[in-house]
């Protein structure tokens, strides 16, 4: 982890907080950036897992989405930390933490919360969609919740994003995406399509609903091999709770069928549904 000094000082900035780091980088809080008044997550990418192409990846999936469920693209250059070129994005600060902080917080959102929040991050991802890209990492850490409110999910981290028609960096058979959300056909090495985001989806809505993971529980995924992984993401999970309301029951347990991808229908069918279309 870089100092906040060292950052701040980088980026000329009033202040600099450490948010959190992944893969490929580090994420920070900085207000009044490079001459820029406000807030704003930085992220500076590290220079030994850096591969320009995925930069440009991400700045090509944030940069064509204004959609309030999709984190905005500020601008994307290099900045001088410590003598050395550092490539970074600036993006929008969402306030009001990550789902991900909200389960590890042990609390528990009703079914109504989880009903909005399942509309808007679907809508989201159907946008995502309909512009031929699929997110690939959908987690409860890359769901941040704006001002805390459960009806404003915003997808954030698009670094292992593609196109789905273009080319991709990645070799196959390989496994791209982090293994609690990740779909049977990812677990197998095959490529990820929009029903591997839908998955993820799926499994972090019955997560939600049910206090616990659909396939594993409170199993310790390091004690299993990947055969036994792939069985467990095999079965079909137990049905939810009688409270949840039966729209949303159904969207999430046809999104976590693990039987075929193809049966999971799209982002766009979803929300029709838990709008009360057909």
């Amino acid at each position: 982890m870089d100092a906040p000094e060292d950052v701040r000082s980088a980026l000329r900035a009033a202040e600099a907080q450490f948010l959190g780091s992944g893969t490929f980088g580090e994420t920070w809080q900085v207000r009044d950036p490079l001459g820029r008044n406000g807030q704003f997550a930085l992220k500076l990418l590290r220079p030994e897992h850096f591969d320009h192409r995925l930069l440009q990846r991400e700045v090509e999936s944030l940069d064509q989405f204004d959609h309030p469920g999709i984190v905005k693209l500020h601008d994307v250059g290099t900045v001088e930390l410590k003598g050395e070129k550092r490539y970074a994005l600036m993006c929008e600060y969402i306030a009001g933490g990550s789902v991900g902080q909200v389960l590890r917080a042990g609390r528990q959102p009703s079914p109504q919360d989880v009903e909005t929040f399942a509309l808007s991050l679907l809508r989201a991802v159907s946008e995502l969609h309909s512009k031929e890209k699929i997110h690939r990492d959908i987690k409860p850490d890359n769901i941040m919740l704006r001002d805390g409110c459960w009806s404003t999910p915003v997808l954030i981290d698009f670094g292992l994003s593609r196109s789905v028609s273009g080319g991709t960096m990645t070799v196959y058979p390989a496994k791209v995406g982090s293994l609690p959300w990740m779909s049977p056909e990812q677990l197998q090495g095959k490529k990820a399509r929009k029903a591997a985001d839908l998955w993820a989806c799926g499994v972090i809505l019955y997560e939600l609903l049910a206090g616990r993971h659909p396939f594993f529980g409170s199993l310790n995924l390091r004690d299993l091999d990947e055969d036994e992984i792939f069985d467990l993401v095999s079965v079909a999970p137990a049905g939810l709770h009688a409270n949840v309301p039966t729209p949303l029951a159904v969207v999430v347990q046809r999104l976590v069928n693990p039987e075929a991808a193809g049966l999971r229908g799209s982002a766009q069918r979803a929300v029709r549904e838990l709008e009360g279309e057909r």
